[in-house]
């Protein structure tokens, strides 16, 4: 399969190929042995902040398109923030750190499960949500793309798409500064777990087939976030223009994500029914699958 257009498109070296041809082709071949019935399969790709989940979702649709009979389609979780004026009053509301996109608690999640709803009922023409990051907002409705044809295969991207919420006793004592000086009374952690126990568990629990793109570490999620900034510095050309951050602002932005990332490492991968584990450098050391039955 010649992938010199996606590899130009979000310009990847030659070495990418080589990994699809390794590692993400029998991914996308064991989708398609998942795909049974008539009805749309619901994908959902796991994978830490620079991960490589986007790119991943947006090669298996492409090879789907050209090596099947099936339309499928890649959402991201991104998409499906609450605009800012929601979110501000969220953190006005329930906690400060609610104003901060990312965790979940900060997703529309009504929008989502009413999108996916339609996506899976066979709809065409279903609005799907943009999110303007460099704005922190979200795009006019009137700017949303719509999908022209049904959609067989539906893809989900996020860094807690699958997430599982803790027991209440992991959230007693604060795992990193951010909770210890932000979330002291442990309001924010806990309003977090409780919406992965509810709104999000009820979409979550539709997934038919799970992907995770597992870090060797948390330590590793920064670096990669880190990376992600300098080449969007590159490609925006603002050095410390909006959407790009130091690397304090990072620190601080990334110790949000922490303690759910480190759960999804510590449990999530059990559940996979592909696993996908990197290593520091970002590449695959290791592709297991769970039987399908």
């Amino acid at each position: 399969m010649d992938i010199s257009d996606f590899l130009a498109k979000h310009q990847l070296p030659i070495s990418y190929q080589q990994q699809c041809e390794q590692f993400f082709i029998p991914v996308a071949k064991n989708i398609l042995h998942a795909k049974k019935t008539n009805t749309p399969l619901f994908v959902a790709i796991n994978g830490s902040q620079g991960s490589g989940k986007t790119t991943l979702a947006d090669f298996l649709v492409t090879w789907l398109a050209k090596n099947s009979s099936f339309n499928s389609i890649a959402l991201s979780i991104d998409d499906f923030y609450l605009t800012k004026q929601r979110r501000l009053q969220l953190a006005k509301n329930v906690h400060p750190l609610l104003a901060t996109r990312g965790v979940p608690g900060t997703h529309d999640v009504a929008l989502m499960k009413s999108t996916l709803e339609q996506l899976l009922a066979g709809h065409s023409g279903v609005p799907l949500p943009h999110f303007n990051k460099h704005l922190d907002d979200s795009a006019p409705h009137n700017e949303w793309p719509r999908n022209n044809t049904a959609v067989d295969i539906i893809i989900l991207e996020g860094w807690c798409v699958g997430s599982k919420a803790q027991s209440a006793s992991a959230l007693t004592a604060p795992l990193n500064e951010l909770e210890q000086n932000a979330d002291s009374q442990g309001v924010w952690r806990n309003y977090v777990n409780n919406c992965l126990k509810t709104e999000y568990l009820n979409i979550f629990a539709k997934v038919d087939y799970l992907v995770m793109l597992k870090a060797p570490s948390f330590a590793a999620v920064f670096a990669w976030r880190k990376e992600q900034e300098q080449e969007q510095k590159l490609i925006a050309l603002k050095g410390q223009g909006a959407g790009t951050m130091n690397d304090a602002q990072l620190r601080y932005f990334i110790a949000h994500f922490e303690r759910v990332t480190r759960e999804n490492l510590n449990t999530l991968a059990s559940t996979a029914n592909a696993l996908v584990t990197l290593n520091e450098q970002r590449e695959i050391s290791c592709l297991e699958f769970k039987l399908i039955n």
